[in-house]
């Protein structure tokens, strides 16, 4: 069973990512800047301890961007 925290911080890092990065983005581009803007994000939606706790939903939000 996936854990409904992780679910909805992945989908939050997709779509957070999805409208805020260029439609010709590439991975390497990936800045650290924008990196600290997705955190943020993250942080104002979930708090930053359970988002911290919960990278490996971050990362599967990435992967689906990227």
């Amino acid at each position: 069973m996936i854990d409904p925290i992780s679910s909805k911080i992945s989908d939050a890092t997709f779509e957070h990512l999805d409208k805020n990065l260029p439609l010709t983005f590439h991975a390497n581009e990936f800045s650290v800047q924008q990196y600290e803007s997705l955190l943020k994000h993250l942080f104002g939606l979930f708090g930053e301890e359970s988002t911290l706790s919960h990278t490996l939903a971050i990362k599967t939000g990435l992967q689906k961007v990227l």
